[in-house]
């Protein structure tokens, strides 16, 4: 259960606690610009499509019924097993930090938009964990501890796993209850899995033929960045400060290497998103980001510096990372990825089955509903257990999740 792994949970949260400074996803109902040269980061986009500020207009004031309870209080009931809003809180918080959003910012703004998905996604875990068992798949005593034991291994050497739980909003022995079930969970999955014929090699082939346009791989360019951050309808003396400021960095980087480059960047840039990293934006393709700066990016050689740029975002100077050139991908290349995904697909599909069929089973007493989130479809409560991600082994930028939902920029294959 990847998107869920406790692992996942641990290290995520502590990347959130390492970065105060990390922009929010949403700032009093303003949603972040995605296209700042950032790509990808914490600070780029609202969480949902269209997602406003979750308080909305109310401001301060929670429309949750949750919120207000003790927390001892009862909201959820599955099987006879009771969940209590303690329960819902932790859950909140190990979502929030697995999205890059740390605790204090969800009890300022985000919480009433989590609320929802972990409150079904403690119920799923629920069913999920009753099935486990059903199918003597519940691990051992030794499975449990070597799982717990790899997780603390996992964790940056200047972490206690004490502070990281505390962060989490629990403790050794939550923690090692969750580690338990996660290992259930994911020897479930495993389960499952086994159980999903692979595609056959008519079905790769029809769907490589009506497809072809989509397996091409689109011209790409890596590139660092330093920005000065300032608004385009700013001032005329405001904007002649921050270009001024961008052409003096900009001096201290010409003709020197990359290594002084990434130093004047943690040192002076303005985007907290790439800073950290020395102004890597990493590899993008064309309309990734804003145009000024793609503009610029892919017409600079590695190691040359361009700038500054203006774009929305304020003045940015550019270190060129070099340019590669866009391939259609052999058939047999195509195909691979064809077939990986297929069997995701179709494994997905049997878990949402698996999932469904549990839910109508159970007896389930939500005694107290959770606020409607704009994270959540309406029509569907499920969270899709498995999460899908584009990897060169199942898909291209920009293929479609097999879930429906976006997996990149470009090209998507239908769901045959």
């Amino acid at each position: 259960m990847k998107r869920w792994a406790l692992i996942s949970v641990l290290l995520a949260a502590v990347a959130c606690g390492d970065d105060k400074a990390k922009e929010p996803l949403l700032v009093g109902g303003e949603k972040i610009p995605a296209k700042h040269g950032s790509l990808g980061g914490a600070g780029d986009k609202p969480i949902g499509p269209g997602m406003g500020a979750p308080h909305g207009s109310h401001g301060g004031m929670t429309r949750s019924r949750i919120a207000g309870l003790e927390p001892t209080a009862v909201v959820l009931k599955v099987d006879g097993q009771t969940f209590t809003k303690t329960d819902l809180d932790r859950t909140m918080i190990q979502a929030a930090s697995l999205a890059g959003v740390p605790p204090e910012m969800l009890e300022a703004e985000m919480k009433e938009a989590f609320e929802q998905p972990a409150y079904e996604k403690m119920l799923e875990r629920a069913l999920l964990v009753k099935e486990a068992k059903a199918r003597k798949l519940w691990p051992s005593d030794d499975e449990a501890k070597k799982a717990a034991d790899d997780m603390v291994a996992a964790l940056p050497k200047d972490k206690k796993l004490e502070d990281v739980l505390q962060h989490l909003g629990t403790n050794r022995t939550g923690f090692e209850a969750d580690v338990r079930v996660d290992v259930a969970i994911a020897k479930l999955l495993k389960n499952i899995e086994a159980a999903v014929p692979a595609p056959t090699p008519a079905a790769i082939d029809r769907i490589y033929d009506d497809n072809k346009a989509v397996f091409v791989i689109p011209d790409t360019a890596e590139a660092a960045q330093i920005l000065f951050k300032v608004d385009r309808g700013a001032s005329a003396e405001v904007l002649g400060t921050k270009k001024k400021q961008a052409e003096a960095a900009k001096a201290l980087v010409a003709g020197k290497d990359a290594a002084a480059f990434a130093k004047i960047a943690r040192e002076q840039s303005e985007d907290s998103a790439t800073s950290a990293n020395g102004g890597d934006l990493g590899t993008f393709k064309r309309g990734d980001v804003f145009p000024e700066l793609e503009a610029l990016a892919f017409t600079l050689k590695a190691g040359q510096v361009g700038g500054p740029v203006q774009t929305d975002r304020g003045f940015h100077v550019v270190l060129g990372g070099g340019v590669t050139k866009g391939r259609a991908l052999p058939p047999k290349e195509a195909k691979d990825i064809i077939a990986e995904r297929e069997k995701v697909k179709a494994f997905m599909k049997t878990i949402d089955d698996v999932t469904d069929g549990l839910r109508q089973a159970a007896l389930i007493e939500r005694v107290v509903e959770p606020l409607a989130s704009p994270l959540v479809d309406p029509q569907d409560k499920g969270s899709k257990v498995p999460s899908w991600k584009a990897t060169g082994k199942n898909a291209l930028p920009g293929m479609m999740s097999p879930h429906g939902g976006g997996g990149g920029a470009a090209g998507t294959i239908p769901n045959h």
